[in-house]
């Protein structure tokens, strides 16, 4: 089984919250004709930059893996996170930030890994709207 990589929309925000570490895959966004494609399989170091290819500048986002990106908003922003099977049919996730305890507002996934997606995406938004309000 192949692991998930993020999406491009939770690259965007893993890179606006400092994620830096070595990664497999990496997505480039042409900026000029706004083409986003993905690059995997290689060894990635910190790619959350700009640069010139073939006289137009892209910008290259780490492209980590979901279990990946939730181990860096543990070890990294401290998050608490977990995932729980509530029967034989449904996950669901939970996160503690800063000592507070939220119960995931995703709904029942399917699967583990549809479970994990669901809770970066309110983790990864969390932790920019805190970003935000300590930046004002």
């Amino acid at each position: 089984m192949e692991l998930q990589i993020v999406s491009f929309e939770q690259a965007k925000l893993l890179k606006d919250l400092g994620f830096d570490w070595r990664v497999n895959s990496l997505y480039v966004l042409n900026n000029s004709s706004k083409e986003i494609i993905l690059q995997k399989d290689r060894v990635f170091n910190q790619w959350n930059i700009n640069c010139s290819i073939e006289n137009t500048i892209n910008t290259l986002y780490s492209a980590p893996t979901v279990p990946l990106a939730l181990k860096w908003c543990r070890d990294v922003k401290e998050v608490f996170c977990w995932i729980t099977r509530e029967n034989h049919y449904c996950y669901e996730g939970g996160y503690s930030i800063h000592t507070e305890d939220y119960l995931s507002n995703t709904k029942c996934s399917d699967s583990y890994e549809e479970a994990e997606i669901a809770l970066l995406d309110e983790i990864l938004e969390i932790l920019l709207k805190e970003k935000n309000e300590n930046s004002e």
